[in-house]
């Protein structure tokens, strides 16, 4: 056996996820990973089960300030990378939440590991997948790590909660018409407390109360969007004012005066009011948190049953009257509001500008002609919301431009498929399709829902001295991982499946086809992976009235 056999790779993964230059830093974590390896390497050799000429490679993956929720780091990319080529033979981490606090990561991950032939080294827990009860503590161990996390997130939210009852501001950017101050206090025991209230800036505040007058006046947010365009009237950020951005103002129950009449407004919708009734003074305005919703896809705005909502410590700037007919109207209004027509495939859209101004052109229209076909166009952005008083450039067939500039793509042919290694990959766009994706997504919900109810055996199991009853709850752990491995392996099948199955389909074809991008194969696209593939190649296309100038991502 030569001497680069003997030759063990040996990778340690080192995470921390702020930098404090205390504690388990990374430098730490990643001498004890090499400790730990050498005196096993020593073990190993004076039982005879390694030769005496057998050595380690260490090869060391940093991930400073990066948080362990997910697999989205640098170097845990760059390190799956390495072990995938065939590199590395162990991987040691310190701790096991170092490389993963979230059970479905860390079981894909295990997954990975274990296909590769790669073993994997917990040195503070002493787990080693070497052997069969490291396998079987290292699952378990990942379930408790991801219940301590989330038992954390949940005491933030408990303690976040209590503090906004007070009418604190709780930190982020200030509302429109106020600006954040810091006021020190002295409790009761001499110490200096501090902490941030709203305060009003007037020149904004006169704003909100114009917004508020004329939306009342206008009658539709569009209006509204219209009017203060033609105005020049510009957010903080120096840009108009968006349809969502106004709503989201005049739906604030920061600029509402805390009155009684405000107090049964909020009682009578389902508001989640958390003050009595009696701090509803009329002097003071209402601070609202948990409004923004950051974990359902689709979902901006959390229910106002969901929202917490108390009296502050500033003053409102509108009457609990007008804020209470805003909500009314945008009630009204709700069902009236532009939506998309989604069966348009609009391939141009975030891509096309305005040559005058710059703004996006966004598709319109969405008829049926008598020939079957949808016509729709491109309008300038600036030029719907200011009436064409802000910018009058003419409007573009989108079923012309969008043929035209896929036309000009092609042409191109070989060019992107070596410089775009996405378009090598347009075959497996093709496989996710709705016939499967149902079954897939009810199969990983499946999975979620095993989680859960494995941490709560974990959780059993962990406070029960009952013997009879610890081996009734094994028994079930065993059963649920039983089924995990068999719903797993069904969602394996299915991601390997695609809609051509009929053995008359020339398969090599197609996909002959789409790496030279054929217009054929491209017509097999679905709408949205034929807008994916353009937004690759293109940076954006301009309209100047007459000419339409494309600029690739080169």
């Amino acid at each position: 056996m030569s001497d680069k056999e003997n030759i063990i790779t040996v990778a340690i993964y080192a995470r921390k996820s702020k930098f404090t230059g205390k504690g388990e830093s990374i430098e730490n974590q990643i001498q004890k990973c090499r400790k730990y390896m050498e005196d096993f390497l020593a073990r190993e050799k004076d039982d005879g089960r390694l030769d005496t000429k057998s050595g380690i490679r260490f090869l060391e993956y940093r991930d400073e300030g990066v948080s362990g929720k997910n697999m989205e780091r640098p170097m845990m990319k760059k390190l799956l990378s390495d072990m995938e080529s065939g590199k590395i033979q162990k991987l040691v981490c310190y701790r096991l939440d170092r490389v993963s606090r979230n059970v479905k990561d860390f079981a894909e991950l295990f997954e990975i590991l274990t296909s590769l032939g790669v073993e994997f080294v917990s040195v503070s827990e002493s787990f080693d997948t070497a052997n069969p009860m490291g396998r079987a503590m290292i699952s378990m161990s990942s379930v408790f790590a991801q219940l301590e996390r989330e038992t954390i997130a949940e005491r933030i939210v408990d303690n976040m909660t209590a503090l906004a009852k007070t009418g604190r501001w709780l930190g982020g950017k200030p509302p429109l018409g106020y600006i954040s101050k810091k006021v020190e206090l002295h409790d009761e025991n001499g110490r200096k407390r501090s902490h941030f209230r709203l305060v009003e800036l007037p020149e904004e505040a006169e704003l909100v109360k114009l917004i508020f007058a004329m939306y009342l006046q206008l009658g539709s947010l569009t209006k509204l969007e219209t009017y203060l365009l033609n105005r020049n009237i510009l957010s903080r950020n120096q840009k108009a004012y968006g349809r969502y951005v106004l709503r989201a103002i005049l739906s604030n129950p920061v600029y509402c005066m805390a009155d009684k009449r405000g107090y049964q407004y909020l009682c009578e919708n389902s508001y989640g009011v958390y003050a009595e009734e009696v701090l509803f003074d009329g002097e003071h305005g209402l601070i609202a948190y948990n409004k923004n919703n950051n974990r359902v896809k689709g979902q901006r705005i959390n229910d106002v049953k969901d929202w917490i909502v108390a009296v502050g410590e500033h003053r409102g700037l509108v009457s609990s009257d007008l804020w209470i007919q805003v909500q009314e109207r945008l009630k009204r209004n709700a069902g009236m509001s532009y939506r998309y027509p989604k069966r348009i495939g609009a391939l141009l859209s975030g891509i096309l500008r305005c040559g005058n101004c710059g703004s996006y052109m966004r598709p319109k229209g969405g008829r049926t002609a008598q020939d079957g076909q949808i016509r729709y166009y491109y309008q300038c952005e600036c030029k719907e919301r200011s009436r064409g008083q802000k910018c009058q450039m003419p409007n573009l067939s989108g079923n012309v431009v969008d043929e035209m500039v896929v036309d000009q793509i092609l042409e191109l042919k070989k060019q992107y498929v070596t410089e775009y290694s996405y378009l090598e990959n347009a075959l497996h766009h093709l496989e996710k399709n709705s016939f499967w994706e149902s079954e897939q997504k009810l199969l990983e919900k499946q999975i979620e829902e095993n989680e859960k109810q494995m941490r709560k055996l974990l959780d059993a199991l962990g406070r029960s001295e009952n013997k009879a009853t610890n081996d009734l709850i094994l028994t079930r752990i065993d059963e649920i991982n039983q089924q995990q491995e068999k719903l797993k392996k069904q969602c394996a099948v299915k991601e390997k499946g695609n809609i051509w199955d009929d053995s008359s389909f020339d398969y090599s074809q197609l996909s002959e086809d789409l790496l030279s991008l054929n217009k054929t194969a491209w017509n097999l696209l679905s709408p949205s992976t034929q807008k994916d593939v353009l937004q690759k190649v293109l940076r954006e296309i301009v309209w100047d009235g007459q000419y339409a100038t494309i600029y690739l991502r080169v």
